[in-house]
């Protein structure tokens, strides 16, 4: 009984928390020229993920131990969570055109310039690789 009552806990508290985040997030972050791909991708990616989980749980729990294996996944969920939580903008109440500016800026600028000043920067600024004249 414990075993399908956590089993219970787990869809209940899954099903209304992170299980939607990442198809709701895919409906909003690409603009429209690029959603299908983009959508393909994502679902790609995630079920590649789920049969790598799968393929190699057995072999984590005969080298880790099953306590291994969780903390191994448990160390790539925060992993992951702060990747989403330092560096995915938010996109409540945004156009899907604002959204589309906000992933024009690179999660990288180029060195030397902060990311606050290159995304000041206008499209035509970013790539000016015409000579400049010095006056």
């Amino acid at each position: 009984w414990l075993a399908l009552i956590a089993m219970v806990m787990y869809i209940v508290s899954f099903s209304p928390g992170l299980g939607p985040v990442p198809w709701t997030v895919n409906a909003e972050i690409y603009p429209n020229w690029a959603r299908s791909v983009g959508n393909s991708v994502s679902t790609t990616t995630n079920w590649t993920s789920n049969l790598i989980v799968s393929l190699t749980f057995l072999h984590l729990t005969r080298y880790l131990t099953r306590y291994g294996a969780f903390g191994l996944y448990m160390f790539l969920g925060i992993c992951g969570w702060f990747f989403i939580f330092l560096l995915l903008p938010e996109t409540k109440g945004r156009d899907l055109e604002e959204i589309e500016e906000l992933f024009k800026n690179p999660l990288c600028p180029p060195p030397g310039i902060s990311r606050t000043v290159y995304s000041r920067l206008t499209v035509s600024d970013r790539h000016d690789d015409r000579p400049h004249s010095v006056n």
